[in-house]
């Protein structure tokens, strides 16, 4: 069995799209968990109209969020989703059959950055994310926190993400699981949303990108607000 998990806060947007995409997947043996950071729209009830199991956490944060899911779920894989993610109707499957031919504790996956336009700029920098990630892959776990799978019981021995991280608790997690069992980048791609591009500007965020990526690389896990990455501060 796998269990979703999505942290949530303000979501009505983009967490229909994602859960109608989950419907749509030809592997069935799912739950959906939904925690939401007590959002003032409609997120929470469309969770909840979609079946999926929703619980309410006052403490806000991806990384809090997951692990509030995780530890309820009753999969033995865990895939961590952003609610603006997207993919194909084969996603989970092959994503599953791959995980498990290749015996791994925890994988990432490739991108395709997806706007409101199809700018040049979003398919060069998924370019060259995702060449960079397969080539770190053996010795460095470079990973975004919208597409992440991982064995529950990984999940446990680690015991989950890093809540003192402020941003990169996905590259963090990833690198533990690296550190500790087997961690690949899977060949397939997910939609990684642009909307952060578009709200801040290309130029910013890919600079802002660098900075997180690079501290983390280099000094480790980013437990000070050296960039604004504030959770649910989107549109």
């Amino acid at each position: 069995m796998l269990s979703i998990i999505i942290p949530t806060l303000n979501e009505e947007k983009y967490l229909p799209r994602l859960l109608e995409n989950i419907k749509r997947q030809d592997y069935k043996d799912y739950e959906i968990i939904v925690c939401d950071g007590y959002s003032y729209d409609q997120t929470a009830k469309i969770a909840q109209e979609n079946n999926c199991t929703l619980i309410l956490e006052k403490k806000l944060g991806p990384a809090h969020q997951r692990n509030v899911g995780a530890r309820q779920a009753k999969g033995d894989l865990l895939l961590f989703l952003d609610a603006d993610s997207a993919f194909s109707p084969h996603f989970i499957s092959r994503a599953i059959k791959k995980f498990e031919a290749r015996k791994l504790d925890g994988a990432s996956f490739f991108i395709n950055i997806v706007g409101k336009k199809n700018k040049p700029l979003y398919h060069l920098y998924a370019g060259v994310y995702n060449l960079f990630v397969y080539l770190c892959q053996r010795f460095k776990a470079i990973s975004v926190g919208a597409a992440l799978i991982s064995t529950k019981k990984m999940f446990d021995s680690l015991n989950g993400f890093d809540e003192t991280v402020y941003v990169g608790e996905d590259l963090e997690y990833t690198e533990r699981i690296r550190k500790k069992g087997k961690y690949r980048v899977l060949p397939l791609r997910f939609v990684f949303s642009a909307r952060r591009f578009e709200e801040e500007g290309d130029l910013v965020f890919i600079i802002k990108l660098l900075r997180v990526a690079a501290y983390s690389i280099f000094r480790g896990p980013l437990k000070k607000k050296i960039v604004a990455w504030d959770f649910g501060k989107h549109k």
